[in-house]
């Protein structure tokens, strides 16, 4: 009787052990996906689109496709110098979306001001009205998870 009690609190620690490592796991395999949309072992990027004007600032968009909890698809959108970096300091927009949905629409309306459209959208992440002078007027569909807060 003392064995059996042995064995099943083994077999409890281990299930436990192995739950707690899969957890871990999922963690740290999402935590890689990087937050201003770098691809990494799993996730592939994917460049939609740059545009330039005439002032040398450039809008730049990009999707990350990441291969975590049954798939993850994010486009992010920056506006930059030319020869500058992208960085969580140029990131202007990011939103997660179903996949196979049309890319965003995004057009310099002006040098100071410009404008994307998208579509239905997952869920919005980030969303800056204004960067380095320009103006970003922003046409969203709906969005299917609100964040509370940008």
């Amino acid at each position: 009787m003392k064995n059996i009690k042995f064995y099943k609190s083994i077999f409890i620690a281990l299930l436990s052990v192995l739950f707690l490592a899969g957890i871990y796991l999922i963690v740290i395999w999402d935590s890689n996906s990087d937050p201003i949309g770098e691809a990494n072992s799993k996730c592939a990027k994917t460049p939609i689109m740059e545009l330039s004007n005439s002032t040398g600032l450039v809008v730049s968009a990009y999707n990350t496709a990441c291969d975590v909890a049954g798939g993850n698809s994010a486009i992010y959108v920056h506006i930059h110098k030319k020869d500058e970096a992208i960085s969580r300091k140029t990131l202007v927009f990011r939103y997660f979306d179903i996949y196979d949905i049309p890319p965003p629409k995004i057009k310099w309306v002006n040098d100071h001001r410009l404008l994307i459209e998208v579509g239905n959208v997952t869920q919005v992440t980030k969303k800056i009205d204004n960067l380095r002078g320009v103006e970003i007027s922003y046409s969203i569909g709906a969005e299917r998870f609100p964040a509370e807060t940008r």
